[in-house]
């Protein structure tokens, strides 16, 4: 499979000399942290991408009242990342110039898949979007996440998706709403309900941790989210996409056409299959996976739900929380090399 970069975006790719296929997984909003564009921005490709989505967005009414820049800089003190109607749009910029970035020191995806608003990133990637088209629906996405403000909450549980079913009661309002790996899996709905869970995870030897306190991510409980986006998208402007796609409603790879408005809007009510696209992915013999975001999220779920591939897989980060980009990028380059990913286009940082 060959992927000739188009002319409007850097170019180059890795050599296709005996090599795993390679997937880019782009993971969900649990990836963002305060500060997590600053170093960064420090990457000529990344920089210049970054600002690009600035002027995008100063031309947007629904990114009115904030600067991209200055929220991917901000500390923790003045971070608004805690807002989706932010964080999420703010999150789709770091996963596309990340991307850009790989393109730019030669490594190009055979196939891509996004977890939860992740998938806007892979849906870029593979050009389904173009720039201003997957603003739009970030933007959309994550003012119609900001109305469910207070509806519930997110908790990450230790447990296969199976076992934290089993704890779940008919009158519970609670549901699996993300599959990230075989013993990790997120569960939302109201709080009392979420507590209820919690404690009988608890008595069964059981971890689990809040991820969101003030939303109930893929759920029935976001269905007023989803009217919301399905009427601020209206019309997309689709492209078919140029490698495979592989949804994180099904796990499967997508058809074409499948990303209009009404596939955004089922995936806020829906669970994130984010195992099964891995394994969709992984079927068909090696693959080396990189993670596109700025927090290795979905590095070590991804590991584990290939423990038993029966071809080799490789699972690596672009960046890790709380960490020099140029750190990480570096480290998973070099693991590259030694793979036979033939990148010859790095570069070294303009600033910090």
């Amino acid at each position: 499979m060959s992927h000739a970069p188009s002319p409007d975006r850097p170019g180059g790719r890795a050599s296709r000399r005996d090599r795993a296929q390679v997937l880019f997984a782009y993971g969900g909003i649990g990836s963002t942290w305060p500060g997590m564009g600053r170093s960064l921005l420090a990457e000529p490709t990344a920089a210049s991408f970054l600002q690009r989505c600035e002027r995008l967005m100063a031309e947007m009414s629904e990114a009115a009242g904030w600067s991209l820049i200055a929220e991917l800089s901000a500390g923790k003190d003045v971070s608004r990342l805690a807002d989706p109607a932010i964080a999420q749009p703010a999150l789709f910029c770091m996963q596309a110039a990340l991307t850009e970035v790989w393109r730019a020191w030669g490594l190009e995806p055979d196939m891509v898949a996004g977890m939860s608003v992740g998938e806007i990133a892979a849906a870029y990637a593979a050009r389904v979007f173009d720039l201003e088209t997957a603003l739009r629906v970030a933007l959309s996405r994550g003012r119609a996440v900001a109305t469910a403000r207070g509806l519930g909450c997110s908790v990450a549980v230790a447990l296969p998706a199976q076992d934290v079913a089993s704890l779940i009661t008919p009158e519970d309002r609670v549901w699996v709403s993300v599959l990230l790996g075989p013993d990790l899996t997120l569960a939302s709905g109201t709080r009392d309900s979420v507590t209820a869970l919690t404690d009988r995870v608890r008595r069964h030897g059981g971890r689990w941790e809040m991820r969101n306190p003030d939303h109930p991510f893929h759920c029935p409980l976001m269905q007023p989210a989803q009217g919301h986006l399905f009427s601020a998208l209206g019309d997309l402007a689709l492209r078919n996409p140029d490698r495979p796609i592989f949804s994180s409603l099904n796990g499967a790879a997508a058809p074409n056409g499948a990303y209009g408005p009404p596939y955004w809007a089922e995936t806020l009510v829906s669970p994130v299959q984010a195992q099964g696209a891995v394994l969709s992915a992984a079927a068909d013999g090696p693959i080396t996976v990189v993670e596109i975001s700025p927090r290795a999220l979905m590095t070590e779920p991804i590991r584990k739900s290939l423990a038993r591939h029966p071809h080799r897989a490789t699972v690596l980060p672009s960046m890790r929380a709380h960490r020099p980009a140029y750190e990480c990028l570096l480290s998973t380059v070099g693991e590259l090399r030694s793979l036979g990913y033939e990148l010859d286009g790095c570069t070294t940082p303009t600033k910090g």
